[in-house]
């Protein structure tokens, strides 16, 4: 099946996101601790709490702070567009996968030679995350998706009516925020997400 990431939102106590990615943590690819305000010292708590709550550690990801990652033993840290090499991160951490946000084909021709293990490439879709920043659109998706050899996680505005649309145009998953973290029912609407990913078939490249 192609890869489903859950982002954390900012705006929620660790907490309530227990609450959330616990019962549904099973049926997805991971979980990042996306949380771009706190230090490295609180996130180190969160993940803490995350693993004592019953989160296993292979599906834990944390943004930027690559130490906390390698020290924790988790399964990754996802960078900026703007953050260290990808390849010097593995050096240090060999165990990480390594992934990096990048929005624009240049951006992602220069990471994608620095060796990330994946890229998440956005926004696709209008969000609301990003008021007022268009789409990035399927036509340029599908131009990522046909030059990198990592796979490409799409990621912005997505929806289950709209995340077959990005497999076919080459994704190798999706990565969602508020969609599952900010929806009435987040197990049933994780559900709507997976059951989508299971009806396109995989195209082969795997984070």
């Amino acid at each position: 099946m192609s890869e489903c990431h859950i982002l954390s939102t900012g705006n929620q106590t660790i907490e309530k996101i227990t609450q959330i990615i616990n019962p549904l943590i099973h049926n997805i690819t991971a979980f990042h601790l996306r949380e771009k305000h706190r230090s490295e010292t609180e996130l180190n708590m969160w993940v803490d709490h995350l693993i004592a709550s019953g989160i296993p550690k292979e599906k834990i990801v944390v943004n930027t702070y690559y130490n906390l990652a390698g020290k924790m033993g988790i399964r990754g840290v996802h960078l900026p567009e703007n953050g260290p090499p990808p390849h010097i991160i593995k050096q240090l951490y060999p165990e990480l996968i390594v992934g990096c946000s990048v929005h624009s084909g240049q951006s992602a021709r220069e990471k994608i030679s620095l060796g990330p293990d994946y890229v998440m490439y956005g926004n696709i879709f209008p969000t609301k995350c990003k008021p007022g920043l268009k789409g990035r659109g399927l036509r340029e998706l599908a131009e990522m998706a046909k030059i990198a050899p990592v796979p490409v996680i799409a990621v912005g505005g997505m929806s289950p009516l709209n995340t077959q649309d990005v497999l076919q145009h080459g994704a190798s998953g999706i990565a969602v925020m508020s969609g599952v973290m900010e929806a009435e029912r987040p197990m049933e609407m994780c559900r709507q997400y997976v059951n989508q990913l299971k009806e396109v078939k995989y195209n082969g490249k795997k984070v």
